[in-house]
């Protein structure tokens, strides 16, 4: 009689057990899935903070050149923009323009600004920043 006992107990055991183990996955799952997400789209908007970054440097070196006009500095930073697979929808300044002869010396400043929701990869805002928050840089040269 005791051993019957032990055995209904035992499987009574792990039946409850089985339930807990899926109660919990039930709970943790979504929670892990929706982190993993978030730090992948962290990732992905490092990235192309950097990739902007990048467009936003090499503009500022061809407008810090001696003989560079707005035209070869917008070239570049579409160029730069359109291989790093960034949406062409940013908006660049470079103040003061080539166009306008600043003397050598001069600090020419180029910015880049792309909203986030333009380049964020599940098309999803994961991040707190918003689907419209910009993601910017500005790069400052000296006119050669």
């Amino acid at each position: 009689m005791a051993r019957l006992n032990r055995r209904i107990m035992r499987g009574t055991v792990r039946r409850t057990l089985r339930g807990t183990l899926l109660v919990e996955a039930a709970i943790v799952m979504p929670v892990v899935i929706l982190m993993t997400f978030v730090l992948i789209e962290g990732g992905w908007l490092m990235l192309k903070a950097e990739q902007i970054e990048n467009a936003a440097r090499q503009g500022a070196r061809v407008a810090a050149l001696n003989n560079s006009t707005n035209a070869q500095v917008d070239n570049v930073i579409k160029t730069i923009l359109h291989s790093a697979g960034l949406p062409e929808a940013g908006v660049w300044t470079v103040s003061p323009t080539p166009d306008s002869a600043p003397n050598r010396g001069t600090q020419i400043k180029v910015t880049v600004t792309i909203p986030y929701g333009n380049i964020t990869l599940t098309k999803v805002p994961l991040l707190i920043t918003g689907k419209e928050s910009p993601v910017t840089s500005s790069v400052t040269m000296t006119k050669e």
